[in-house]
């Protein structure tokens, strides 16, 4: 039994009852419909009220910073993963869009739209698996927090019983009760099964060993040692650099001032001929698959590239963009040629002195066969092609010059600094005598003076005609103490201290405030040219 109002007075009345107590109007015809759908209003509302604060605690899970799962890097939330694998952003925001749709279609009073409601957060599922499988893809493991929505669409869909509006019988409504529960438990089950595949496709091994995986090739990376010395090769390997940076420019040589002549790429693997040092950089000279070298620099506190070794012969990349050095022809070593060709030459321009062929051959044997045929004959047989071209400038190489351990470079000059030494003074009557301390220039051991009070004094005796007594003795002055017939100086009135006088060098320093700078000529290390000349001994010869 239950309490239902009277739909003429309002009061309170059995929905037993066929007349109303307190106003006498009947309600018994009405009792049933009113009861069915007061009942039905009220489930309704329930069940909208569950669905909104479950769709909000959806949205919040998503925008929230919870962890979702992990990545190469670290762990990372629904948005990390959004903003970083842009391609899923449409998943989740059909994912979101049908939720809101359904909880449009469930507040409806029109018990049919549950059936759209049910659909919707099916198609809800299928997109959350599909954003679960491209992310996955990606090398993103998710966990349980991310199955966790599976479990609130199968609420969403179980708290919602399909009803009718319409009066139907007893019999009707436990067929439809049936065909509710039936629907329900259906779409439930689909959900669930999707939850149970995407579930395998995040959570499996070979997505956690591929995480694994890149982490162990990163600090693989990390802690290789970099070859340094071509020495430290073991026997019938090969030294080979991979490109750790983004580009590294290729040189002519080992210097930042040399000419550019390609660049490398990042992961490009090259074969390392030879590898020198400066202060700040290792030179790696590195050749190509196309038998292309050049030099290219590793700073020494960070790790553009990385190095290994390898007994077999792996693939090697090209230099992007090398610029060929331009090579100058060498001359034709054919003899024959040129001297038939100066032989006609000659021939036709000077008939009658046969003794400049002769001359001819031997002068044009170096030269090549083209500047010979091109050579302006001329009535003198004594001048020489050679001597139109202009002579190779000569000009003398830069020393590079080095310093000790220990000292700096200054021009020609080397110089190390080093502390000043301390200059003392002592005060009149002193002495130093330590580095800081001053001693007295006066004796500190005297004789006492002796007096006597009556008598006369004899050496060191009083003589009076009560007889010889020994006689009073005193030292010079306050600073003396008299013990075993002398006065000794206190220890006290021994020593002063020194005054600061000021700093001082050894004989060839230069004082500069409280340091000494000593200098000395550098050695000259080796010679270098500017480009475009070869350094020849300590000459410079023109290319």
């Amino acid at each position: 039994m239950a309490l239902i109002k009277c739909s003429e007075c309002n009061g309170t009345v059995s929905d037993k009852a066929k007349i109303c107590p307190h106003c006498g109007f009947p309600i018994s015809d009405k009792n049933e419909n009113e009861v069915v759908e007061e009942k039905e209003k009220k489930e309704l509302n329930l069940s909208a009220i569950i669905a909104f604060f479950i769709s909000v605690f959806i949205f919040i899970l998503i925008i929230s910073k919870e962890v979702y799962g992990k990545s190469f890097k670290s762990n990372v939330s629904l948005m990390q993963i959004l903003k970083q694998v842009k391609t899923t952003i449409p998943f989740i925001f059909v994912y979101g869009l049908s939720i809101f749709i359904a909880f449009l279609f469930r507040i409806k009073k029109k018990f049919s739209t549950q059936t759209i409601a049910k659909s919707l957060y099916v198609v809800a599922a299928i997109f959350l698996s599909i954003f679960g499988f491209v992310a996955a893809k990606k090398g993103y493991q998710l966990n349980f927090l991310f199955l966790f929505h599976y479990l609130l669409l199968i609420t969403l869909c179980l708290i919602f019983p399909i009803n009718k509006k319409e009066e139907i019988s007893d019999e009707d409504k436990k067929k439809e009760k049936k065909k509710n529960i039936r629907l329900s438990i259906i779409t439930s089950l689909v959900i669930l099964t999707l939850c149970v595949i995407t579930g395998c496709s995040t959570l499996n091994k070979s997505n956690i060993k591929k995480i694994n995986n890149e982490v162990s090739k990163k600090q693989t990376v990390e802690q290789k040692t970099i070859i340094t010395d071509m020495n430290s090769v073991k026997e019938g390997y090969k030294a080979y650099a991979t490109i750790e940076n983004d580009y590294i420019n290729v040189r002519k040589c080992e210097r930042t001032s040399c000419d550019k002549i390609g660049k490398v790429l990042k992961n490009d693997v090259y074969e390392i001929v030879d590898i020198k040092k400066d202060n700040n950089y290792h030179w790696y000279k590195i050749k190509d698959k196309n038998n292309h070298e050049g030099y290219i620099a590793n700073p020494k506190n960070n790790k553009y590239i990385t190095t290994d070794e390898f007994e077999n012969t792996i693939e090697i990349s090209s230099i992007t963009d090398f610029k060929e050095e331009k090579k100058e022809e060498k001359p034709s070593e054919n003899t024959n040629t040129n001297t038939n060709n100066n032989t006609n030459t000659n021939t036709n321009t000077n008939t009658n002195k046969n003794n400049n062929t002769s001359t001819n051959k031997n002068t044009n044997t170096t030269k090549p066969s083209n500047n010979t045929q091109t050579t302006t004959p001329t009535p003198k047989p004594s001048q020489n092609p050679t001597s139109q071209e202009k002579p190779k400038q000569t000009i003398d190489a830069t020393p590079v010059y080095g310093c000790q351990t220990g000292e700096i470079l200054d021009g020609t000059r080397c110089y190390a600094v080093l502390d000043a030494d301390i200059n003392y003074r002592c005060p009149s009557g002193y002495t130093l005598a330590y580095h800081d301390q001053c001693r007295t220039t006066e004796a500190t051991v005297v004789s006492p003076e002796y007096y006597c009070y009556t008598g006369r004094l004899v050496g060191n005796k009083c003589v009076s005609d009560g007889g010889t007594s020994m006689a009073n003795a005193r030292c010079p002055d306050y600073r003396y103490t008299y013990s075993g017939y002398t006065c000794t100086m206190d220890d006290e009135y021994r020593y002063t201290d020194a005054f600061f006088n000021g700093y001082t060098c050894f004989e060839n320093g230069e004082l500069r405030g409280n340091m000494c700078y000593y200098y000395s000529n550098a050695t000259i290390k080796s010679y270098t040219c500017p480009n475009g000349y070869t350094l020849n001994d300590k000459k410079c010869i023109e290319n």
